[in-house]
């Protein structure tokens, strides 16, 4: 019988994974993060805590009064929710990487996030439109 409790996805602000995006490319482009494995986000998403693992690996994100309002972790407990839900990637990341022969475990964290922004799993309430003529 279906729940009509929602996914943990379902509450996840479209605002909170572009800025995760953001966040992620500037840390590869001041060189962070080329440690990290896909065996290690693997483990952290497994683990439930690849936000708290990005975190301390990376540096604390600027932008974090988005992922975590009122002072809560809502959205990095949501985020880490949703990403325990994706399957069947471990030994397919070339279906979402640029290149198959690199394998840096914060691209593969940037292109899961792409795949959920493109699967819908975010809260369309969370768009922000802009008023015509604004």
């Amino acid at each position: 019988m279906p729940s009509n409790t929602p996914e943990p996805s379902d509450k996840l602000w479209i605002c909170s994974l572009t800025c995760m995006i953001f966040w992620l490319n500037a840390s590869l482009g001041t060189g962070k993060g080329s440690n990290i494995t896909f065996a290690d986000v693997y483990r952290e998403i497994d683990r439930g805590t690849l936000f708290t693992f990005l975190e301390r690996e990376l540096g604390p994100m600027p932008t974090l009064s988005m992922l975590r309002p009122s002072g809560t972790h809502e959205q990095a407990a949501l985020f880490a929710a949703a990403m325990r839900k994706m399957e069947g990637w471990e030994g397919n990341e070339d279906k979402i990487l640029l290149s198959r022969h690199e394998h840096n475990g914060v691209c593969l964290v940037i292109g899961l996030i792409a795949e959920l922004i493109q699967e819908g799993q975010w809260d369309i309430e969370s768009l922000r439109m802009a008023e015509p003529g604004s």
